[in-house]
């Protein structure tokens, strides 16, 4: 019987964070929590806040204590799960357990694994990586058949994405918005980069990078005109990477093209990255694709425990929770079966600015760039006027200066003259 329902976060890479809206995703859960409290009766708590039945609070620093870790970093920790031990998660079972039902966001594959073993169920959200929709959206990830069989129910079709990005493709299209992109040659190969602190880059320990992969690009070379290499937006400089792109002749880097204009050009045939998700966008894009690691899940595939479902906006209906939720725990199946948003358009994605890639394509975006870019303009233009009008004046003041001079001599020699012809007329 679920007695609890309860929000646990990744604490096995990151700390609470002090800013709330990074890695630590409460923000989202609580948005549904008004609708799960409709259909279950419970409120949805945080692991931080809870207390065990010595009434300790949940401490990642102790956890790890419990297993001889001692130096661990407040985020992207990278941590050996076989030397997690017992006892720490014997004290996690003393906050959470079998009559735990837990909202998770972004748990990775092992803390998913404790959680499975510790017989807890979850349901685990993380934003899709498909990023042309109306909105950003979730898919759900949980340990629970029974539960998946339901999250089936609502999955967003397969050829909802084609369609998209033809739209997208033809919107920019018709805009006449990648002739600049002319000077790409045929045949080529697209490099997705991503951040060097990326956990789904991680193996055994190493965050890998396109340095660990060096005899793939030189066989790439061999099938395809160019390679292009577009770096993460997000990520720092790093010297090697750099010599190695710079130094190589068949890779060329792209460092402020719009990933998705790249995808909409017919010379790319390939698209390769370590783990990307934008490889997985690619596909829909008609690109080969290779994942030269690994993608970090599985999306709308067989049930395991690293298989997601895509999921549009239906978490916006009190209903989709009672459905979801009925085959672990009673639910009021008599509530509203409505989405509440009337548009779920960049409900999402105004929260945090989640715009990444879509800047380019949303109109109200694209009109504020329009305006931001064109009064940086016109700021610029009265700049260089003013600088005109100041030379302006400065030419003035410095003639009317000179000028004033000689007119003052002129008029002090008029009156001269005009003072001796009197007295000449007085002889």
């Amino acid at each position: 019987m679920i007695k609890k329902l309860v929000f646990v976060w990744d604490f096995l890479y990151h700390e609470v964070p002090d800013n709330p809206f990074g890695v630590y995703h409460w923000y989202l859960v609580d948005i549904f929590n008004v609708l799960v409290e409709m259909t279950t009766g419970l409120k949805i708590v945080q692991l931080k806040d809870m207390q065990n039945s010595i009434g300790e609070t949940f401490s990642r620093k102790h956890f790890y204590e419990l297993s001889n870790y001692n130096d661990i970093t407040d985020s992207y920790f990278s941590y050996d799960v076989s030397k997690i031990k017992q006892e720490s998660i014997d004290y996690l079972n003393s906050f959470i357990d079998s009559e735990t039902f837990v909202f998770g966001c972004e748990l990775g594959l092992d803390l998913r694994q404790i959680l499975t073993d510790l017989n807890i169920k979850f349901v685990n959200f993380w934003y899709h990586s498909w990023k042309l929709f109306d909105d950003t959206f979730l898919m759900i990830n949980t340990n629970d058949e029974q539960i998946f069989e339901k999250l089936n129910k609502y999955k967003v079709q397969k050829e909802k994405f084609l369609f998209y990005a033809k739209y997208w493709k033809h919107f920019v299209y018709t805009k006449n918005e990648l002739k600049y992109l002319d000077y790409l040659e045929d045949n080529s190969c697209l490099f997705v980069g991503q951040t060097y602190s990326d956990k789904s880059t991680d193996k055994e320990g190493v965050m890998l990078n396109i340095l660990h992969f060096k005899n793939e690009m030189e066989e790439l070379s061999k099938q395809y005109s160019k390679i292009y290499y577009t770096p993460h937006p997000y990520k720092p400089w790093n010297d090697e990477v750099e010599e190695y792109i710079a130094t190589t002749p068949y890779i060329q880097k792209l460092d402020t093209v719009p990933t998705y204009h790249l995808l909409m050009r017919d010379e790319i045939k390939k698209v390769v990255g370590i783990s990307s998700s934008v490889l997985y966008e690619a596909q829909f894009f008609e690109k080969d694709v290779t994942y030269l690691y690994q993608p970090l899940f599985k999306i709308d595939e067989e049930f395991s425990l690293n298989t997601f479902i895509s999921i549009f906006d239906d978490y916006y209906n009190p209903y989709f929770w009672a459905d979801v939720l009925s085959c672990i725990m009673p639910t009021n199946m008599n509530v509203q079966n409505e989405k509440w948003f009337v548009s779920p358009e960049n409900k999402l994605r105004n929260i945090l600015h989640l715009y990444y890639g879509y800047q380019n394509f949303n109109e109200n975006y694209r009109f504020a760039g329009w305006v931001r870019n064109d009064m940086r303009h016109l700021i610029s233009l009265l700049k260089n006027k003013r600088k005109i009008r100041l030379k302006y004046y400065k030419y003035r003041l410095l003639s009317n200066f000179v000028f004033g001079k000689t007119k003052e001599r002129y008029k002090r020699k008029k009156e001269f003259y005009k003072n001796q012809h009197k007295a000449i007329k007085n002889l």
